[in-house]
């Protein structure tokens, strides 16, 4: 480099010699070629893969890069350092012209980054710089504030930041991971990606989370659908209550209620056009009053009878169902009880994968953090992320419409649907698990993933 300075100057040449001493390391560090070798392709393949994959996010100005190499090749072949085999300055002028100009697109794809690069330039992004580390003792703990930030970030931001070569555009986060690890889950295939983060150390104890379970409205539900079922109830070949008796229970239970408050807290978050012509409280009316004929068509009481059939709150022998709940259980029934029966609940949702993907991540997203809470913006972003690929949202921001109310609706179907069951606390900034939600989750996820339930009930 100094012969090449002196050189330049000599010849008043306009070099930027940095840069070149930055694109020569690259061209050593990564692929070991020596700095006089420039075989046809080396200058293309340094400045839309080195460059793009392992130097700086903003790259050089085009005309500046152009001029310095061609000088550098011509200060190689001048003064006979060139190797053989290379190509000629005025070839390898060309080829620095046609690939300096594609510089800035190839730079901005972030598949084609480093790991290293990506969170050199997230550390930049926070306010901690490598290259002012003085020592290497610095440099580590540097490293570890970006390391320890990057591994906060939600997992949809991780992979905006961090994409793959592979990764179509036009799938969505939902079917990338599908493709990731080979299943046909979306659901599973979220857990996975959580897989590094899921905490170890003991669950909250019965003493705790027992109240929690009793004091819960849907618990109370369950517990009224088991008393109105008593000694006996018949049930049909499928194991629901045949439709006379289901109507019944629906009535006297007051689940009417459950299923108007279901139906305007969707419409208060994404008015349909048909609650805006007539009112919110008219349109709940007709949803609530929308008739069903099978007891399993019924949400209000089907996600009440199945929890009790999963938790043995209710036990079917032939025809007929009977409740085995009595006067006095003690805290590790109660616990029982809720558990197995809210289990089921999350078991039944994800097979609404529209309605559940938004909840699944909240749930995960909190367990993962010890209980911290989960904004909403955060959970309404990777509900746009799992469900619409980069060209939906490419499309979607061209049209001008604003998706957020949508999304934030999508995001509520499946948080709803256990909002009644203590454990999550909700709030106007998003939400976080209950001691009871602590446990719910780890034994779903024990039912899911089952060699990963490592946590247990103190």
């Amino acid at each position: 480099m100094r012969h090449f300075a002196a050189w330049a100057e000599a010849r008043k040449r306009d070099v930027d010699l940095d840069l070149v001493g930055r694109l020569l390391d690259l061209r050593f560090a990564y692929d070991e070629q020596p700095a006089t070798y420039w075989p046809a392709g080396s200058i293309e393949d340094l400045l839309l893969r080195l460059w793009p994959g392992k130097g700086d996010v903003t790259p050089p100005d085009a005309e500046t890069v152009v001029t310095s190499l061609d000088a550098y090749v011509r200060f190689l072949r001048g003064t006979g350092r060139m190797m053989a085999k290379s190509a000629s300055p005025n070839e390898l002028r060309k080829e620095a012209r046609r690939s300096a100009a594609r510089m800035a697109e190839a730079a901005a794809d972030r598949s084609t980054w480093s790991a290293g690069k990506t969170l050199n330039e997230y550390g930049r992004e926070i306010g901690i710089d490598l290259d002012s580390a003085p020592n290497i003792e610095s440099l580590q703990a540097k490293l570890d504030q970006i390391n320890d930030s990057w591994n906060a970030l939600p997992i949809h931001e991780r992979r905006r930041r961090m994409p793959s070569p592979s990764d179509d555009p036009e799938l969505t986060g939902a079917e990338q991971a599908m493709d990731e690890y080979g299943i046909d889950d979306p659901i599973e295939a979220l857990i996975l990606g959580f897989r590094y983060e899921l905490p170890d150390g003991t669950l909250p104890p019965v003493e705790v989370t027992a109240p929690l379970v009793r004091d819960s409205a849907y618990t109370r539900s369950l517990v009224a659908l088991c008393q109105w079922v008593g000694d006996g109830a018949e049930v049909t070949s499928t194991s629901v209550l045949r439709p006379a008796a289901a109507h019944e229970a629906y009535d006297e239970l007051g689940l009417v209620e459950w299923t108007k408050a279901k139906w305007r807290r969707s419409g208060e978050l994404h008015p349909p056009p048909l609650a805006e012509r007539i009112g919110l409280d008219a349109w709940v009316d007709e949803r609530a009053a929308d008739p069903w004929r099978n007891a399993a068509d019924c949400e209000a009481l089907d996600r009440l009878w199945r929890g009790s059939l999963a938790s043995g709150a209710i036990e079917i022998e032939g025809r007929k169902a009977g409740s085995t709940i009595d006067d006095v259980m003690d805290d590790e029934r109660w616990l029982s009880i809720g558990v197995l029966a809210i289990v089921q609940l999350l078991e039944d949702l994800s097979d609404r994968e529209f309605a559940m993907s938004g909840l699944a991540y909240a749930l995960l997203r909190s367990y993962c953090r010890q209980c911290a809470l989960v904004p909403w913006d955060e959970i309404v972003d990777f509900v746009g992320y799992w469900n619409e690929s980069a060209a939906d949202r490419e499309r979607i921001a061209a049209s001008g419409w604003d998706s957020g109310p949508f999304l934030r609706a999508m995001a509520d179907l499946g948080i709803a649907a256990v909002a009644d069951t203590g454990i999550l606390e909700e709030s106007d900034v998003g939400i976080r698990l209950t001691p009871l939600g602590d446990v719910v989750v780890s034994a779903w996820l024990g039912i899911v993933t089952g060699e990963w339930a490592r946590r247990q009930v103190c």
